[in-house]
Parts: structure tokens; C-alpha cells; sequence
């Protein structure tokens, strides 16, 4: 009934011990002011899992002189063939872009914050020598160069990271040497992983390396401590044991498979935002997946259509069930034009001319080209190249660029949310998920409660009169006033957030109003320069956008060029076949004049002689039969109507 009542909860952030250890805001309240937690609780289930602020500018524990971090030197091979950001092999992604990403990740919570500084010191260790993973005697559990609090590898397909000494996929408790805690009681620290998991494999996962700190120290400058009876009436002040975050292993997936899609990463994450957008005004992401491949897909198969019905001469033609639009055209002018010119006497044979059998203008491959070209040559370059492009692009610009939306993840986005779970915050959409409930001590705590703080998200700030105090106002749920609440995974009401259970439909790499309200009650800032606004820079890599102008652009360009040059070619063409045409006009006029000049010459020696006599080379063959007679054709040309000699 415990666990039906806090899925009915509508939720806000929630730190990590809440969503780990089933920490209660209550308790965090009374921790505040020194009040002893109870017998029955663990230690873990206090506010914790983050950095101190020491009081020593000089002191580089915790945030003091920030947090230093560097990379793997294997990693960026390993991360680069993973990026869906190429044409044809040509990348746009280069390792120094997604360094650039993780540091904007960085630079997001830093800008939010004032307490937040982060240092990449990838060179510096190189410069040591240090920049590799086979550390076993460093500083920090991550193994890897001993100057880098955090350090950024990579998950193997076992589980393990590029570090040497760290399995991501377990959970281990460590016993920790801390200072010498009072009545000489040594804790143990239970570790703990929180990662992006996506069906069974981590796209990205952030190990907080922990110790029990007895000198702990929040932003707000007070100390953990808590109240302890020195006998009858009096009490005195006491060191408070903290779970404190002092390293990190930060891990991103380079391999895995979900639904037969292998893990893979974009970097444009402005360009996608547009399509998550969609994503949540529709039911879910899988149907806004089917309406962009429903809408490509029907521009490829209606483009292709049109051609197929609107291009009926030229199929008409190359299949041989027609002749082109000009053969045709010039048949009917040269039957025309034999109807005219023959003489009376002779309209059989200008009949059987004019209605040749023209069945061989059809016959065979080469003529059925010819005859299709002759059609193609009609058309406009620039249409085509259109329609041309409207087949091609669609299918390439939705499986190469679209898609990826859906079914890669956003690297900066990962890398931003990464970075909370360090810094204290868990999953606020997935209560109880996320609890260790492999510990049977856990059991026993009850579920953490998400939160909001009543005065910020009422639009108050932090100050000096409220920042010692935030957790008085912490209530659980969202307020009544926020807008855009979704459902989480587990039925209940969520705000936006960077720190929900990562998936693929994240909207943009910023902070929202719930991760910053979160960061603020955690890491409370007296002064008037605290940060309650989201701050978030956005980079416009217009990657997206330039890869669809390639893939659009190139067929256009390339059917034009084709098309031009075909252009070119048939305008040769059709000028070679005029000039034969002006030949065959001239040689049919004279041997027409020499028919009808053969023609009275015979009359008149029929008239003188009688019958007999010589006529005119090739008269005999186009003399008119006889009544009774049948009509021999003489061969023709039956496109431009000239006589074989």
C-alpha cells in the first residue's frame, strides 16, 4: 500500500539518497539543525552523495578549486564510428566536437551555480605522462590519471569500464578508512551506480565514488553535525558522518542493441529538439516515428506514381506500343502534304504511301531508344531534376537523418544528465526503480519522496534569511502551479527535467526549472548572486540542416547536369536530323518534278507514236495501276515521305 501510495505522487526532483537510499525530506529537515537520526535509519539515508565546500580557499577537497576531469585517450576511437553525422563516409564529427559537448555539459551546471567549476586537464595529465587507465595506486578509485576527479571512459560490452578497477555492472560496498570517527566506529560506504539504461545495456553511466566525511561542509557554510547528550540537560555538538562524493567514473556506452538498432549517438541535438517536440504533442515518440516515415514514404511512392502516368509517351515508346510525340506529329504533316501534291490520277499510290506500314519504325531495341530519347527530349531539366529528387532525397534524408532522432541518443544531453548524478541528483521519474533494494537494510528505510521547494517555485530566490532553512519548505510532489507536468513511466506526475530516466526523446541539452530549483535547496547559495533561473546557452550546429541540403541538393544537381547534358545531346541530334530532313525535302521535290516532267513527255509521244518509248529513270515505278490492276508499292521513307531510288 506504501509503495501504491508514492506512485500516485506527482513528482519534482529528488535527490540521490532519496532515490537511492529512501532518504526522507523530514529527516533531511532535522539533519539540517543537528537533530540525531533516529536509531532504526542508516547513516545513507541522510542528504548526501555530494561535493563539501571547504572553508579554505586554499583546500581543493571537494569544490574548493573545482573539479577537475579528463578523458580516456581511447575513448574518442572508440565514440567517433558511433556518431550518425556523416555523408557517405565523410564525417562532420571529429573527437574535438565532442569534447566541446561534454565541456558545454560542464559549463551548463557551472552557469547555474556559482559554486561550480570544472577543469579539463585531459593535456596536463598528458603532460605527466598520466593520461591513461592502468592506475592502481592513485588517488581516486576510477584508475585513471590521478589529477582528474572525474574520469570520462568508456562501458565495455562486459561491463567494465576502460578503468582497470572499476565494474560499472556491479554494486559493491567498500570499506573506507575515514578519519577517526567518534566512539572509533567504522562505517561502510555502500556504492553506488546510476545510469542510463536502455534495454538491457547503459548508453551512459555515472559511478559517484563516496567516503564517509565527518568534516563536511555545505555552500551555505554550515557544518554537518549533529546534537549528542553529554549527560542530563546538556548537549554538545558532534561530527555528523556524510555520504560525500570526492571522484567519479563517467562511463559512455560504445556498444549495444535494442529492438535491432545498435547503440549510436547525435551531436545536433537543436536540430532533433524539433522532431522531440512532435514527439510529445503526439501519444508517444512511436507514433510521431510513424506519421515522418508514413509522410517520406508517400512523397517517394506519389513522385513516383506521378512519373510513371505523367511520362506515359516516353514508357509508350521504349516499349514499342506507340511512337514518340514528333514521329507522330511529322507523319500526320507527311501524309498531308502526299495527299496534296500527288495528282489526281495518282491518289491510290499517294494513299498507299501516305498509309504505309509503319510497324518497323517500332521494331527492335535500338529504333524503341531512339524513339523514347525523342521524347525525353521534350522534357523540362529542371522538372525532372525535381521529380528526381523528390524520389531519391526522401528515403536517404529519413533512414540518415531523421531517424536517428528516434533511435540514437543525444550525446551533450547524456553527458548534461551524467553530470547531475554526480553532483546529487537522481532519477525523478522512475521512483522506486532506482532503489537498492539488494540491501536488505534499504527495505526496511521506505521510498524517498520526490520534491519541490516551496519558495522557489513560487519564484522566490535564495537568500541569506532562507538558505540555512530550504529544507522546511521542501514538499513532496510537483506545485500547483507548474505547467507542462507529464506521466513518468510509473503512472505519475512529472515536470520536465534533464535528470528523468534518459531515453531518446529528450527535448534540448539545458537545465530545466526542476534541476535548477534541485541544485539550489542542495547547494544553497546566501549571497544575493545565487542562480534560480535556467541558464542555458544553446549552440545551433546546424548539422542536421546541412546534411539534408546535401542530400537534397546533389540528386537535384546531378539529374540537372544529366539532364542538361541529354538536353545537349538531343539538341544535336535534332539538328542533324534536320538537316537530313531539308535534303530528303529537296531530293523529294526534284524527284517529284522529274515524275510529272516524265509524265507529260509520255502523254505527248502517246499522242504522236502511239504506245512504246522511253520514259524518265525510275517513271515505271510510280506509275498508277492500271483498273484492275493491283497496286505495287515502291519502297518509302515513311517519315518523310521520300521514294527509294
Amino acid at each position: 500500500m506504501a509503495l501504491a501510495a508514492v506512485l500516485l505522487q506527482p513528482v519534482g526532483w529528488v535527490a540521490s539518497t532519496q532515490s537511492i537510499f529512501g532518504a526522507q525530506k523530514e529527516e533531511i529537515a532535522d539533519q539540517m539543525v543537528g537533530v540525531p537520526l533516529p536509531s532504526s535509519r542508516n547513516w545513507q539515508t541522510q542528504l548526501g552523495s555530494m561535493w563539501t565546500f571547504p572553508e579554505n580557499s586554499d583546500d581543493t577537497t571537494g569544490l574548493g578549486g573545482g573539479i577537475t576531469y579528463a578523458w580516456d585517450p581511447d575513448l574518442c576511437d572508440k565514440l567517433m564510428p558511433l556518431f550518425r553525422e556523416d555523408i557517405v563516409g565523410l564525417s562532420f564529427i571529429t573527437c574535438e566536437d565532442a569534447q566541446a559537448a561534454v565541456f558545454r555539459a560542464f559549463s551548463a551546471w557551472a552557469t547555474n551555480s556559482r559554486f561550480f567549476k570544472f577543469t579539463d586537464v585531459t593535456e596536463e595529465c598528458r603532460k605527466m605522462g598520466e593520461l591513461h587507465a592502468n592506475h592502481t595506486n592513485g588517488p581516486y578509485p576510477h584508475g585513471g590519471c590521478p589529477i582528474a576527479e572525474i574520469w570520462i571512459t568508456n562501458i565495455n560490452r562486459d561491463g567494465t569500464t576502460g578503468s582497470q578497477r572499476r565494474r560499472l555492472s556491479s554494486h559493491e560496498q567498500l570499506q573506507v578508512a575515514p578519519p577517526p570517527p567518534p566512539g572509533g566506529v567504522e562505517l561502510t560506504v555502500t556504492d553506488a551506480e546510476q545510469g542510463l539504461d536502455s534495454g538491457g545495456f547503459y548508453v551512459a553511466t555515472a559511478l559517484s565514488h563516496w567516503r564517509v566525511s565527518y568534516d563536511f561542509r555545505y555552500t551555505n557554510g554550515d557544518s554537518a553535525f549533529q546534537w549528542t547528550n553529554s549527560g542530563g540537560t546538556s548537549w554538545a555538538q558532534s561530527p555528523r558522518p556524510i555520504l560525500e562524493t570526492y571522484s567519479g567514473t563517467f562511463a559512455f556506452g560504445i556498444d549495444g542493441e535494442q529492438n535491432g538498432i545498435k547503440l549510436c549517438w547525435y551531436l545536433d541535438s537543436a536540430f532533433c529538439s524539433e522532431f522531440h517536440v512532435l514527439k510529445t504533442k503526439m501519444s508517444s515518440p512511436g507514433a510521431a516515428r510513424a506519421l515522418m516515415v508514413f509522410v517520406f514514404t508517400a512523397v517517394t511512392l506519389c513522385t513516383l506514381l506521378f512519373c510513371v502516368l505523367e511520362k506515359y509517351e516516353f514508357w509508350g515508346a521504349l516499349f514499342g506500343f506507340r511512337l514518340s510525340t514528333k514521329q507522330e506529329k511529322q507523319l500526320r504533316e507527311n501524309k498531308e502534304k502526299i495527299e496534296r501534291e500527288l495528282e489526281s490520277e495518282e491518289n491510290d499510290l499517294g494513299k498507299n504511301l501516305a498509309e504505309g506500314d509503319f510497324d518497323e519504325l517500332k521494331e527492335g531495341l535500338g529504333k524503341r531508344m531512339k524513339n523514347a530519347f525523342e521524347e525525353a527530349a521534350e522534357w523540362s531539366p529542371l522538372a525532372i531534376s525535381i521529380q528526381m529528387m523528390l524520389i531519391i532525397a526522401p528515403p536517404i534524408v529519413l533512414t540518415q537523418i531523421i531517424l536517428p532522432c528516434w533511435d540514437c541518443y543525444d550525446f551533450e544531453a547524456a553527458t548534461l544528465h551524467e553530470l547531475g548524478h554526480f553532483l546529487g541528483l537522481g532519477h525523478p521519474d522512475n521512483i522506486p526503480d532506482n532503489m537498492r533494494t539488494d540491501l536488505a537494510w534499504v527495505n526496511s528505510q521506505g521510498v524517498g519522496q520526490n520534491s519541490y521547494q516551496a519558495e522557489l517555485a513560487a519564484g522566490g530566490r535564495v537568500n541569506s534569511s532562507n538558505c540555512h532553512r530550504l529544507w522546511d519548505n521542501v514538499q513532496d510532489g510537483v506545485p500547483a502551479s507548474a505547467t507542462e507536468v507529464q506521466i513518468g513511466a510509473n503512472g505519475y506526475a512529472i515536470r520536465d527535467a534533464i535528470m528523468h530516466a534518459f531515453t531518446q526523446h529528450n527535448p534540448r541539452p539545458c537545465l530545466t526549472a526542476d534541476d535548477v530549483e534541485g541544485i539550489a535547496t542542495l547547494y544553497p547559495d546566501c549571497s544575493n548572486q545565487g542562480v534560480t533561473e535556467v541558464v542555458c546557452h544553446k549552440v545551433a550546429h546546424n548539422i542536421g540542416r546541412a546534411r539534408i541540403a546535401v542530400y537534397v541538393l546533389v540528386p537535384l544537381l546531378i539529374t540537372l547536369l544529366f539532364m542538361l547534358a541529354c538536353a545537349s545531346y538531343f539538341h544535336a541530334y535534332h539538328e542533324d536530323e534536320s538537316e537530313k530532313l531539308e535534303e530528303d525535302k529537296q531530293r523529294l521535290e526534284d524527284e517529284n518534278a522529274a515524275l510529272k516532267a516524265g509524265k507529260g513527255s509520255n502523254s505527248v509521244k502517246k499522242g504522236r507514236r502511239g504506245s512504246g518509248g522511253s520514259s524518265l529513270p525510275g517513271a515505271s515505278r510510280l506509275q498508277a495501276p492500271s483498273r484492275g490492276q493491283s497496286s505495287t508499292r515502291a519502297p518509302v521513307n515513311p517519315v518523310y515521305g521520300d521514294v527509294d531510288a
